[in-house]
């Protein structure tokens, strides 16, 4: 009889903090729909709201549909006027950080993935000693 056969039937035994490990990546906003006041709104519909559209996504068609009718008038109020100056203003500072936020990004990654390239066309005895095994943070020292 063949000893390793038996290593097969053996039992799969878990320690504490082993075994297999389940996450759900997905978001759950559940939770901020819940804290919805009665007053407020009606938790369930808004929940289906933010699912077809984010409050993001509404405020920006809004903030375009104001900006350009109000820009189409030719005698705007002077309260009216420095609303529409506002609005104009912080759309811009709304654009200036997705740019910057989605530019950083892009650098971030491509030099992730130059680093990346570096590694895989250098072979482990050209590399630097601290690129041959990588030790996490909290274990050095």
């Amino acid at each position: 009889m063949n000893p390793w056969l038996l290593l097969s039937w053996a039992p799969t035994i878990h320690f504490p903090l082993s075994g297999d490990v389940e996450q759900d990546l997905h978001p759950n906003n559940h939770q901020f729909f819940q804290a919805i006041q009665k007053h407020a709104g009606d938790k369930v519909i808004e929940e289906k709201v933010f699912n077809i559209a984010t409050y993001g996504h509404q405020l920006a068609l809004l903030t375009d549909l104001v900006t350009e009718l109000a820009a189409s008038q030719n005698n705007l109020s002077p309260k009216a006027a420095k609303a529409l100056a506002s609005i104009q203003d912080i759309k811009q500072q709304i654009e200036h950080c997705k740019k910057t936020e989605y530019q950083t990004r892009t650098e971030t990654l491509q030099a992730e993935l130059a680093e990346l390239t570096h590694k895989i066309r250098t072979p482990p005895l050209q590399r630097e000693p601290s690129e041959k095994r990588h030790t996490p943070a909290h274990r050095k020292g």
